[in-house]
């Protein structure tokens, strides 16, 4: 309280040159530097945001120990199969369809472990997203692909519904309440320590002074953030060299700087309006907990509501019926299949009889599930239709999303890398097919075609960022404009 009233008492005896432009700046810096609040407020986000940062740094280089470790069980049972035809083919030794390697079934079943995995971009670790529930890699093969394909990994289930405490959890969540502890009030913290007439008889306006006041709170604390969150990343492993990696991160921490900017505009604007400290810091908590906790909430709800997904139960289920059907009814399925491709009706051995009727078993089966297949992808989609056409009812929201594109780990992401593993897929089934029917040993071993991915435009990135980006400084500009006109009204209206 001391402090205040000399810095008021101190801008009363200053003539009215240094109370304008730089010196009203430079005694609102004198009073920030005594403010204990704000550099503890501070002092939190450095710790939240680090601490999330290396959790998200540490699922990502599990990500990139997935990916190695399925690129080198991949080359393993490659050598592998390999060496057991070599071997075979000099003992001259026959041995059952399912463990031969020179039989394209058995090679497909048991020696090519090839997974079709996902990078992490450059800024994975900023926001784990979806990541966590999506798998990294999807075995490749030429059976039905389960449109709900699931990670396999351990993982407890209580973490996956909360999520992970990565730099975007803390940012959107426990920042603005920091924000809110270094910034709130500070009209109303001035009329109830009685100071608010020794500034009102300064010659500078109560708008400019109490702009100031906020512009500069908000400008060194999302400049402090801003610099641990580079300061974090370049400790945990950023790659500065990696295609688009410094635009990602122009583009997060513009979204950042932004979305901090609304809860600074919101603290000044309630501010504004009037009424106690208290009654302003229980609003602000009020509106962060509708806007960060209820709106997402509801938001879930109504689009669970409107386009409820398939049951995964149900689908596994009609999955493994359809496939069971197959099987019983594969000699007629077999003959129906060859009547459609006669081309592929050579094979006469044991060999070629079981590996068509694994084939036709596995498109049979496909065929039945690609009706609950597509079922699920339109329900999905329309999902995201409507997230994406309410997602400007929260600044949350729209953060969370621009944030999970600028990382690559979203769900638009996702299912361009699941369409690539179903190209994938259809590429080895045109591959291996002919030696599936054929009595000829299978020896191309090295030719089996690999996956590719290409990643989504740095344009679609640079959109999605552009577009949360602008729906976060068009809020918070009227949340600025609405406290300058409520500055202007009389104070004792306030």
């Amino acid at each position: 309280m001391h402090d205040r009233t000399r810095s008021a008492a101190f801008a009363v005896t200053k003539p009215l040159a240094p109370l304008t432009g730089v010196g009203l700046i430079g005694l609102e810096w004198q009073r920030l530097r005594r403010d204990r609040v704000f550099w503890i407020a501070v002092a939190l986000v450095c710790l939240a945001l680090w601490y999330g940062l290396a959790n998200g740094a540490a699922f990502m280089r599990f990500q990139e120990q997935t990916i190695a470790r399925a690129a080198a069980i991949a080359a393993e049972r490659l050598a592998d199969a390999k060496a057991e035809a070599s071997a075979r083919d000099a003992a001259g030794k026959e041995i059952g369809t399912f463990d031969d390697p020179r039989a394209a079934v058995g090679f497909e079943s048991r020696f090519l472990r090839a997974r079709d995995c996902l990078a992490p971009t450059p800024l994975a670790m900023v926001a784990v997203g979806q990541s966590d529930l999506l798998p990294t890699c999807i075995r490749a093969g030429i059976g039905p692909l389960a449109f709900f394909t699931a990670s396999h990994e351990w993982e407890n289930p209580l973490r996956l519904l909360l999520g992970r405490f990565d730099s975007v959890f803390a940012i959107v969540t426990l920042l603005p309440l920091l924000a809110l502890a270094a910034s709130f009030g500070l009209l109303a913290r001035e009329k109830e320590l009685g100071t608010l007439p020794l500034i009102l008889s300064c010659p500078v306006p109560i708008t400019r002074w109490l702009a100031t006041a906020y512009l500069l709170r908000a400008l060194v604390f999302i400049g402090l953030v801003l610099g641990a969150l580079i300061l974090g990343v370049g400790a945990v492993g950023f790659d500065v060299a990696a295609p688009g990696a410094l635009l990602r991160l122009s583009l997060y921490a513009g979204v950042v700087a932004a979305y901090l900017g609304f809860w600074f505009a919101l603290a000044f604007f309630l501010d504004s309006r009037g009424g106690s400290s208290a009654s302003q810091a229980l609003g602000f908590a009020g509106l962060w907990l509708v806007l960060v906790v209820l709106a997402p909430a509801a938001l879930n709800l109504v689009v669970k509501s409107l386009y409820p997904l398939p049951s995964r139960i149900a689908f596994v289920d009609a999955v493994r019926r359809a496939s069971d059907a197959s099987a019983r009814g594969a000699s007629a399925v077999l003959a129906d299949y060859f009547h459609d491709h006669p081309e592929l009706s050579r094979g006469v051995t044991r060999r070629a009889e079981i590996g068509s009727r694994r084939l036709v078993v596995n498109t049979a089966t496909e065929a039945a599930a690609r009706p609950e297949q597509e079922r699920f992808r339109r329900r999905n989609e329309s999902q995201q239709v409507v997230i994406d056409g309410l997602r400007f009812l929260s600044p949350a929201i729209v953060f969370q999303q621009a944030a999970d594109a600028i990382s690559g780990n979203d769900a638009s992401r996702h299912r361009s890398f699941v369409e690539a593993v179903e190209a994938h897929r259809a590429e080895l089934r045109r591959f291996l097919t002919p030696y599936f029917v054929s009595d000829a040993p299978f020896t191309r071993f090295d030719a089996v075609p690999a996956f590719a991915y290409r990643d989504l435009s740095i344009r679609m990135v640079v959109k999605e960022a552009l577009l949360g980006l602008l729906a976060l400084l068009v809020p918070c500009a009227l949340l600025i404009a609405g406290g300058i006109m409520g500055l202007r009204r009389p104070l004792l209206e306030r």
